[in-house]
């Protein structure tokens, strides 16, 4: 991999079809979205004067194959760098997040009480919209408080998949 560049390729994972970027310091950007149409102007503002390469098929990303053991079942955690752009509290967020074990869920209101109080609420939900590394920052282990589903930025069906998906490898290993 070379400096000053992201490298990004689509996946088909199964239930959806995804797109994964890298830079030389981290995973950058997961996008459930089908087409580059907001994916690539996303890399553009967020990485301004790198030079953006598409990855051809026999080439794989380190995320690649952690994402399909993901898939498959064979991978509760990830364990890849990360090349994150984000505020302050947006990090918080994403910090306490990738502590959620697999298979398990919190509330928007359990993340604010631990980041300082319910007030935080709302400003939790915020930074989980703006999570570019949905999977691996888990945002779909997120619930309300009264035990609904939530929001998810990919949609809440997607979001609803992988939760199931959780439960059935949980269910299957037991």
């Amino acid at each position: 991999m070379e400096s000053g560049v992201v490298y990004y390729k689509f996946m088909n994972v199964g239930l959806c079809s995804i797109i994964i970027a890298e830079t030389t310091t981290g995973v950058c950007k997961i996008d459930f979205l089908n087409c580059e149409l907001n994916f690539l102007p996303w890399i553009q503002i967020n990485y301004t004067g790198f030079k953006i390469v598409k990855v051809e098929n026999e080439i794989k990303l380190e995320v690649e194959k952690q994402i399909f053991e993901y898939f498959q079942g064979t991978r509760k955690k990830f364990d890849l760098k990360l090349d994150l752009k984000s505020t302050n509290f947006q990090g918080r967020v994403f910090d306490f997040l990738l502590k959620v074990p697999y298979g398990s869920v919190v509330s928007y209101g359990d993340i604010a009480n631990a980041l300082g109080g319910v007030r935080y609420s709302r400003a939790v939900g915020n930074a989980l919209n703006k999570n570019p590394i949905p999977i691996i920052i888990p945002c779909h282990r997120v619930i309300n408080s009264k035990g609904g589903i939530g929001g998810f930025s990919a949609g809440v069906e997607i979001k609803k998949k992988l939760l199931n998906l959780e439960e059935e490898m949980i269910k299957e290993k037991v």
